[in-house]
């Protein structure tokens, strides 16, 4: 039975949501110094993120960039929204980079975690809001 564009979206808003709880775990995890664990979790959530982005909200983006938007302001909030989810993997690629020891930080690495989550806060509700606007 194939999917119809609403129901990718939808299995995407799913998963988005499953990750973002995982995610509240992982700061709890940290919270409470329990770093190794906190780390295993997040090894895990980003990847799935990835896949996620790969899968299905870059083709979505492709489609909507050569076949329109709904609207100017959408567009722009779909490239930002876009862009923030690059830097939130750019800044897990130098995160882990550095609890391997392949780097030495630039900055503190809790400046870099809090960035990370911001961004992800950020993003969600970006992500969230384009949602409704296209489905609600």
């Amino acid at each position: 039975m194939p999917f119809d564009v609403k129901t990718i979206a939808e299995i995407n808003l799913g998963v988005q949501l499953l990750l973002t709880l995982i995610l509240i775990g992982a700061v709890y995890l940290a919270k409470n110094k329990k770093f190794s664990s906190h780390c295993k979790v997040m090894r895990i959530t980003v990847p799935v993120q990835i896949l996620a982005i790969l899968a299905i909200m870059l083709p979505s983006m492709d489609g909507y960039l050569v076949h329109g938007t709904p609207g100017p302001l959408f567009r722009a909030e779909m490239l930002a929204h876009h862009s923030i989810g690059l830097a939130i993997v750019v800044l897990w690629v130098y995160i882990n980079l550095i609890f391997l020891k392949y780097l030495r930080p630039r900055f503190k690495i809790k400046t870099a975690m809090r960035l990370a989550l911001a961004l992800w806060a950020l993003s969600l509700v970006m992500g969230f809001h384009m949602f409704v606007s296209i489905y609600a």
